[in-house]
């Protein structure tokens, strides 16, 4: 896994947008790079950036991870881009506030995950599912994350320096091993838990105590004769009940026949009592049937009606209409007239008006200027005053203060003496706290003495009513015992000697005893195979040893043949070199003359002046190459063979890793046979598999004989499990006497004893009191307080507020001091910025006057020209004064339109409305006509008659509704009354009884109060027998769960002396130990590219302690402490490393963070830790280191650098060491 670049906005201190891209230069080219800054500034919080973009958590911020926002923003987020397996991912984090408001409340935390570049969304839309997502892509979840690519360098450097529990604390925390603990307290907790259940379950079959067999046949008849008494008694009961029933009903027969006729008689006057209104709803009913004629005759009449009104109307208004045409024909001249006359006044005025806009626009200018300059003087004027304000405020401020500091220091002078009160404070407090004690005490003690001699009396009462008890049980344990003994007789005959207990504890035992030899079985067999194992490795390790010293002559001679072959290399090279010399004079030697001095050799003779040198530089060059060629192949070969001796040495201390696991192994094998055998009654041999298997044989055989002897004495135990009961009842019975006797004896003694300790501490303590009391009065006197002995509450509240008092004076001074320093430097701050702005003011104001004359001239020249009036607006009025003459022009034409066509309607409607007045009115006439002719057949004179019988229809809908339901209960009252006289006369006919009521209902009583003692003594029966049913199935079932329990806390008590421990080490040592011997073999993997001196040994003395071999000192053995600060720094880094690798579970890992370590290294060992880093960037890792310390910056050419910044924000700059200089 490899992080590509990191984006973020607005997280802790780092406001605003930031992207680091690894991808890029300058993290290409050096794979080593720097995170500097100052403590505080926000370094860390790129790394928190890539936690919570990849897994939604920050590791400084466990519960609120919403806290990483930065402080007055609404939003924030994070960008990772990450690579796994060649593809690249990438995940945002974000989170908002509502409304985008940096007030607003918090939005839920939203996850995106894409794989890129195709902007594929993965993982759902949930930040869980995303979580997941990437968990699963990187094979890394939060944790493992964390321990791979944050490395624990220092945590590592403390764990090497630690004690042992230290140490074990270190790397539980380091590795997340605290699971091993959580088990191992929880297996001891269970086994000790288990242990309690049974004990528990044990005291609870102590407990049960069943009926003898005689009392409970005894109780079983009695049970019995008083159920069929009940029976007899009960059937009585339900004649009797029956009668009285039966009288009971014949009277509410009559009572109901009774109410039956009053209601009838009832509902019978009301229908006379409303039979006006019955009729009128009739002659209701009668005239319904003409509502439609009547309706249609006012219809037309309605009409008629209104159309006379109408045509009334309509003559009225004809003058009216009349007049308005000719008044609107006038008018209608007058607009034109007027329309032509403003269109004159406005062609004669636009000449005139042109001038003055241009000299407006002059003079606007120039007002536009005064404004400016006026409102900047304004501006400096009211700056001016404020300034003076503030002067003569902060004058004020600051005398004010200076008045309050004299108060206040004249106050705390005047209070000197309180200055040490709070330490008297404490002395007064400690007094008074021993003396409420003391008073406490001796009310205590004084209650305490009266209950002891209140205990001693009641004690003496109960001792001598027990000793009464006591003599009688005895007398009656003596019969029983004797009959108890002949049946044990005969149970010592049938288990030969031995209680059942003991059979059953014996075979209780071989269980888990068959169970540790199989398990010791197993071990010895895996002892066996370990010791094979062990063997095989030796020899390996023998031969591989030889081959290696083999190797390393092999290695020898290719050394030596490469070191000949390149001297050899060296001299051809030479050779070459000088040839080409010579033939670079070529050009020279052609140019000599004979009898003329060389100008290099300075001789006369030119033998080769002609050209007749030719240089063999082809074979020279020929030469040289085959030996680079040859030199070349030896280096191969050197290089192969370290490589093969590097591979031998690592399969030689992976032999050694694997033989010190298997003696590990042994060893546990040994340990974990020799704990087991501690627990059997004879100790096995480990080496000898063949008799463990046979004792287990042995065992199991011995198992099955005692289960067959059990099972025969269970069944004898049952028969006299009556006696023993009783024996047991009457024991306890006599055990309680005796118990209460004893404890009574012992009440008295401790009582009168009691008395006497009590009396005597009460004195002691009523002396301290005095001394006390003394003490408070000495010590309230020095500070001038009268102490009364009873008012310690209201001394000590005293006391506090003049403590309280005199530090708030003390505090009140100090700020009214820093109030002094500020006011005063704002003061001077004032008195400068206000001689600056009447410098400014003086120049405001002369500008200003200068403009103000223009504009006055200016003003004069238009006012001469065109008085006050605006131009434009008057070239508008005069353009609205003709469009509006104009507009009112063809108003008053298309108005007198209207009012012609108007008159014109008017006049035909009133001819059309006279015409429909005459029909609607013969209409009306010839319909009443025809309806009074058919009134008359129904014997109604008329048609106003006729709407006299109308009634409103609520009143006839609720008419109809009373004499419906009227009629409705009268029939329904009679057939009741019937259906009852009817039932009266059949029950009458019955004839039950002639007994009184009284007397029936006496003799039910009394059988219902024997029915009621019956069933007292029959539930009291029951339940004694329902208890010992209860009680005995209780029996049956507490054995059963005592075998139960045995087996499981058997089960648990093996596995607790195994793992289990109360402090959770005894198991997590033993996990650790394992985890750190294969941290151990992943951290040497990395040290060997580190440095190849060293090599880290886990100790077998101690589990978690390391030790160093050295193996430039012929692989000596030492302790950790004895490595320098770099070579301490490089074990760590390795362990981390190691640990990197353990976590991320074969996730190749390609970027790591280191976040502490090198505050504490100096110059010499911080060289050591950028060796080592860069050795390890070599293998295509990139390294962050987060650091404060300066000398990095010299010595790592990439870094990030985090800036602190006004207002507590920082922000990122990148640079890169080029040319010498950071760019």
């Amino acid at each position: 896994m490899r992080i590509v670049s990191v984006k973020f906005l607005n997280l802790n201190s780092l406001k605003g947008e930031h992207e680091i891209r690894f991808d890029k230069p300058p993290f290409t080219e050096s794979g080593l790079f720097a995170i500097t800054g100052p403590t505080g500034a926000g370094k860390t919080t790129i790394l928190d950036a890539i936690t919570v973009a990849l897994y939604g958590k920050v590791h400084r911020l466990t519960r609120d991870v919403s806290e990483i926002m930065s402080r007055h923003t609404a939003e924030c987020y994070s960008e990772v881009e990450f690579e796994v397996k060649g593809q690249v991912y990438k995940a945002k984090w974000s989170l908002r506030r509502s409304r985008g408001k940096i007030d607003g409340n918090l939005q839920g935390e939203k996850m995106e995950l894409a794989e890129m570049p195709s902007g594929k969304f993965l993982g759902g839309h949930t930040p869980t599912s995303v979580k997941q997502e990437i968990t699963d892509l990187c094979g890394l979840d939060y944790n493992q994350f964390l321990r791979s690519v944050m490395l624990s360098q220092g945590d590592f450097t403390r764990f090497l320096k630690a004690d042992d529990n230290e140490r074990s604390e270190l790397l539980e925390k380091i590795t997340d091993t605290g699971i091993y603990t959580e088990v191992s307290r929880y297996v001891f907790e269970r086994q000790k838990a288990e242990k309690e259940n049974l004990d528990l379950l044990k005291a609870r079959l102590d407990s049960v105590d069943l009926l003898e067999e005689e009392e409970r046949l005894a109780h079983e008849t009695r049970l019995k004769g008083l159920a069929e008494e009940e029976a007899e008694v009960k059937s009585k009961q339900g004649d009797v009940l029956k009668k009285i029933s039966w009288q009971k009903g014949i009277e509410t027969l009559k009572v109901k026949i009774e109410d039956l006729d009053r209601d009838l008689l009832s509902h019978q006057k009301l229908r006379e009592e409303y039979h006006g209104d019955f009729e009128r709803l009739k002659l209701h009913h009668q005239a319904v049937e003409f509502r439609p004629a009547l309706t249609e005759i006012r219809t037309i009449e309605e009409r008629a009606s209104g159309l006379r009104s109408s045509l009334r109307q309509l003559n009225e208004q004809l003058p009216t209409l009349k007049r308005n045409t000719e008044e609107t024909l006038q008018k209608y001249t007058a607009a034109v007239e007027a329309a032509d006359k403003a269109q004159q006044v406005l062609t004669a005025t636009e000449p005139e008006l042109d001038k003055a806009v241009l000299l407006d626009s002059r003079i606007e200018g120039v007002r536009g200027n005064v404004s400016r300059y006026k409102a900047a003087a304004d501006q400096v004027d009211a700056e001016v005053e404020s300034l003076v304000g503030t002067e003569e405020d902060k004058g004020k401020e600051l005398n004010t203060i200076e008045g309050a500091i004299a108060e206040c220091s004249a106050a705390l002078k005047q209070r000197e003496s309180d200055r040490t009160l709070d330490k008297q404070l404490i002395v007064f407090t400690q007094y008074s706290k021993e003396l409420r004690e003391v008073l406490l005490s001796i009310d205590a003690n004084e209650a305490e003495k009266r209950a002891a001699e209140k205990q001693e009396k009641e004690a003496q009462d109960i001792l001598d009513v027990n000793l009464a008890v006591t003599s009688g049980l005895n007398k009656e344990i003596l019969d029983l015992e004797a009959l108890d003994g002949q049946l044990k007789g005969r149970l010592e005959e049938q288990g030969a000697g031995k209680r059942l207990e003991e059979y059953e504890e014996e075979a209780g035992e071989l269980p888990s005893l068959i169970s540790y030899c199989e398990q010791q079985y197993r071990l010895a067999e895996n002892f066996s195979r370990l010791q094979i194992e062990k063997s095989s490795l030796l020899d390996l390790a023998a031969e591989r040893t030889k081959l290696l010293e083999q190797e390393r002559a092999l290695l020898g001679d290719l050394k030596l043949e490469k070191e000949t072959a390149e001297k050899h290399l060296q001299d051809l090279r030479q050779l070459v070199e000088l040839q080409k010399r010579i033939q670079n004079y070529e050009a020279d030697r052609l140019a000599l003359k004979e009898d003329q001095p060389c100008p290099l050799c300075g001789s006369l003779h030119h033998p080769y002046a002609a050209g007749g040198y030719k240089a063999e530089l082809s074979e020279a060059e020929k030469k040289r190459n085959a030996a680079e060629q040859y030199v070349l192949s030896v280096n191969e070969r050197v290089q192969q063979k370290m490589l093969e001796i590097n591979a031998l040495e690592q399969n030689i201390a992976t032999g050694k890793q694997q033989l010190g696991k298997t003696e590990s192994e042994i060893e546990s094998v040994i340990k974990a046979f020799e704990e087991i055998n501690r627990l059997l009654p004879a100790a096995l041999d480990i080496a000898k598999p063949d008799t463990i298997a046979a004792v287990t044989k042995r065992k199991k055989q011995q198992l099955g004989d005692l289960q067959k002897i059990i099972a025969a004495i269970r069944d004898l135990q049952q028969k006299i499990t009556a006696t023993g009961n009783a024996i047991a009842g009457k024991k306890e019975l006599l055990f309680q006497a005796e118990a209460k006797c004893s404890a009574a004896a012992e009440r008295i003694k401790g009582a009168g004893e009691q008395a006497m300790r009590i009396k005597s501490l009460i004195v002691s303590l009523k002396e301290k009191e005095a001394a006390l009391l003394k003490d408070l009065h000495d010590l309230l006197s020095r500070l001038g307080i009268e102490f009364g002995g009873s008012d310690v509450n209201r001394i000590e509240t005293v006391l506090t507020e003049r403590i309280a008092q005199y530090a708030a004076f003390e505090k009140r001074l100090q700020h009214l001091q820093e109030q002094h320093v500020q006011v005063k430097n704002e003061l001077e701050k004032t008195g400068g910025a206000l001689s600056a702005k009447l410098d400014a003011q003086l120049k405001q104001r002369t500008e200003l006057k200068r403009e103000e004359e223009l504009l006055e001239g200016l003003l004069a020249e238009r006012k001469q020209m065109f008085a006050d009036i605006d131009p434009a607006k008057e070239r508008e009025r005069l353009n609205n004064v003709v469009r509006s003459s104009r507009a009112a022009q063809d108003a008053a034409r298309e108005l007198l339109q209207q009012v012609q066509e108007q008159l014109t309607i008017a006049e035909s409607k009133a001819v059309q409305l006279e015409l429909d007045v005459r029909a609607a009115n013969d209409q009306s006439g010839a319909l009443r006509e025809k309806l009074t002719h058919a009134l008359g057949d129904k014997g109604i004179s008329s048609v106003e008659e006729l709407y006299q019988h109308f009634i409103p229809e609520e009143e006839a809908v609720r008419i109809r509704e009373l004499e419906r339901d009227t009629d409705a209960r009268i029939r329904a009252i009679q057939q009741l009354s019937l259906t009852t006289r009817a039932e009266y006369l059949s029950e009458t006919a019955r004839n039950l009884t002639d007994e009184q009521p009284e007397a029936l209902q006496s003799t039910s009583e009394g059988l219902e109060q024997r029915i009621s003692a019956l069933n007292q003594e029959i539930g009291s029966l029951k339940q004694i027998l329902d208890e010992d049913d209860r009680l005995t199935q209780k029996f049956s079932e507490v054995a059963e769960q005592i075998n139960v329990q045995q087996k499981e806390f058997t089960r648990w008590l093996r596995l607790s002396s195994l793992i289990g421990s109360a402090d959770g080490k005894k198991f997590s040592r033993f996990a650790q130990g394992l985890t750190l011997a294969r941290l151990t073999d992943l951290a040497n993997r990395h040290l060997l590219k580190l440095s190849d001196r060293y090599r880290i040994l886990k100790s077998r003395e101690k589990d978690l302690e390391l030790l160093i071999i050295d193996g430039y000192q012929a692989d000596v053995v030492r302790p950790m402490a004895t490595l320098s600060g770099g070579e301490s720094f490089l074990v760590s880094l390795a362990l981390a490393l190691g640990l990197s690798d353990l976590a991320s579970r074969k996730v190749q890992i390609n970027s790591l963070f280191i976040d502490e370590g090198f505050g504490t290294l100096d110059s010499d060992t911080l060289d050591v830790a950028i060796s080592a880093l860069e050795n390890l960037q070599a293998s295509g890792k990139t390294i962050g280191i987060i650091s404060h310390v300066e000398a990095l910056k010299e010595r790592i050419g990439t870094q990030i650098q985090v800036i602190k910044q006004p207002g507590g924000s920082s922000r990122i700059k990148l640079l890169s060491y080029m040319n010498g200089t950071f760019v």
